[in-house]
């Protein structure tokens, strides 16, 4: 684990055929040992958004990055009080999406692993949790929110653990 057991990310630009380091490695502010911070990432111009999704007691965090020139600098840490629902193990941040001002957080350990997701707007300097999402048909264990993924003005979330037969085969659904 980087940074003494925090987690960190690294950020890399293009150059021609050259991938160069960009900048120092992106830790989070208030970092503790195995927060899994950088087990999801995702980035979109000047924005980055990194998931942390053992932190505090596997709730879990996810933390918005912001570059000015060749310096990035934590802008947000997610989820806001309103996302204040969190629990032990429902491992929010556990996958991330950004897209212009939208971003998505998944936690799949909610409410006994049927998951959600979390969708935040930037609004100038602040992130503003606009929609909880949850499956219709969602059930425990679904895990819905494994993985996130936004673009558009639409967002997709993953469900591994859906639709197990009675021989134990997996078929997912999004």
């Amino acid at each position: 684990y980087a940074n003494d057991d925090k987690g960190a990310v690294y950020v890399f630009k293009r150059e021609g055929t050259t991938w160069t380091r960009m900048t120092t490695k992106l830790i989070a502010d208030d970092g503790a040992s195995y927060d899994y911070f950088g087990g999801s990432v995702s980035l979109s111009g000047d924005y980055a958004i990194v998931g942390a999704s053992v932190a505090n007691e596997d709730r879990g965090a996810a933390y918005v990055f912001k570059r000015e020139e060749m310096t990035w600098y934590q802008m947000a840490k997610l989820p806001k009080p309103t996302t204040s629902d969190g629990a032990p193990h429902d491992h929010f941040g556990g996958s991330v999406s950004l897209s212009g001002d939208y971003a998505i957080v998944g936690t799949e350990g909610a409410n006994e692993h049927m998951g959600a997701a979390y969708v935040f707007k930037r609004e100038e300097s602040s992130w503003v949790e606009q929609a909880k999402l949850r499956a219709t048909d969602g059930e425990e264990r679904d895990a819905f929110g494994s993985s996130v993924g936004v673009s558009d003005g639409r967002v997709v979330v993953g469900a591994p653990w859906v639709d197990i037969d009675r021989d134990g085969i997996v078929s997912g659904s999004a």
